[in-house]
């Protein structure tokens, strides 16, 4: 008799888990996205800030939107390009990113 309870004790535990899956993997996947962003961003005021130790000062040549906002606005992943980095504000404070990204930097 106990055996039986358990098991639809177990069933129901089961099925919760598998309803609440989806929610758990999209709660994950924001979770992630959101942590490339803030390591990203700690680097590169990381990256000032050794700048303005060093000389005293902020770059004064802007640099960004970087990469062109067309590939991170549709949520999609931005691929390495070396190029897109090139540009003398990011040169100076030595920032590049060298893998997959989904955030544009500026």
């Amino acid at each position: 008799m106990w055996w039986r309870r358990l098991r639809y004790l177990l069933l129901l535990v089961a099925l919760c888990a598998i309803a609440t899956c989806p929610a758990a993997k999209r709660s994950c996947t924001a979770k992630a996205r959101a942590r490339e962003a803030d390591e990203l961003l700690t680097y590169l005021a990381d990256r000032v800030e050794a700048h303005v130790a060093s000389t005293g000062r902020v770059p004064a040549t802007a640099a960004g939107p970087t990469p062109q906002l067309r590939c991170c606005e549709q949520g999609g992943v931005c691929h390495p390009d070396s190029t897109a980095w090139a540009s003398e504000g990011w040169r100076a404070l030595g920032f590049s990113i060298d893998g997959e990204h989904r955030f544009s930097y500026q």
